[in-house]
């Protein structure tokens, strides 16, 4: 879980860097919680609702990861 995490937050800052205020996001997940994910899921999630989405500084693309009781929740909203 904590190279999952650690893999989606760089991802996402490296797209922060392309797209600037356009994209804005969120985790919070406490890194040493154990959940299990498949390999490069988090990516897979996030590479579809950046590529999916339109964004604009005026109407950014707002992505969130969470933990909500023993479940991760990714949402995206723009």
């Amino acid at each position: 879980m904590e190279k999952e995490l650690s893999f989606a937050r760089n991802y996402l800052d490296l797209y922060k860097v392309r797209f600037g205020e356009s994209l804005k996001f969120t985790l919070e997940v406490d890194d040493h919680q154990n959940l299990n994910l498949p390999p490069l899921s988090l990516q897979l999630l996030l590479e579809n609702a950046i590529k999916h989405n339109i964004t604009s500084s005026a109407d950014p693309l707002q992505i969130s990861i969470e933990k909500k009781d023993d479940e991760l929740w990714i949402t995206n909203m723009f």
